[in-house]
């Protein structure tokens, strides 16, 4: 069997396409956070590693907060990320997160469903103790 231009073409065009489209399993999911809740997660603390020693917790599991740009009325902002990450935190139970790290604002044309986004994980954690210093 032999395959002319055509094939080739079909074939390559096929593989192409399946690069450029959408991928509904991919797309970011995109919580929606309770307006009553926000200063509530605002507040959740955050531990910094200067300060992880003078602190007992336990962690509960890593979390990711996504801020996602999918219209020119919706812009990806790190206060948005960082909020997000809280409330996945305070879902699994934490009091606190810990290792907080964002990524640099993505680009992502049709495979997350944002024009934009920024990543952030962390730790949820449940502080258990604090040392006197720290107070």
């Amino acid at each position: 069997m032999r395959t002319g231009p055509t094939s080739l073409a079909l074939l390559l065009s096929a593989s192409l396409w399946g690069c450029s489209v959408p991928r509904p399993w991919e797309m970011v999911q995109l919580d929606e956070i309770p307006a009553e809740k926000l200063a509530e997660i605002d507040a959740l603390p955050e531990i910094r590693p200067e300060k992880a020693s003078m602190v007992s917790y336990r962690k509960l599991g890593d979390v990711e907060g996504v801020s996602c740009k999918r219209s020119s009325k919706q812009l990806a902002s790190w206060e948005d990320a960082v909020r997000r990450t809280k409330f996945r935190a305070m879902q699994k139970g934490a009091n606190a997160i810990a290792d907080l790290s964002c990524e640099a604002p993505q680009s992502h044309p049709l495979t997350t469903l944002c024009y934009e986004s920024i990543r952030c994980t962390a730790s949820a954690v449940l502080v258990e103790a604090i040392s006197p210093g720290l107070r």
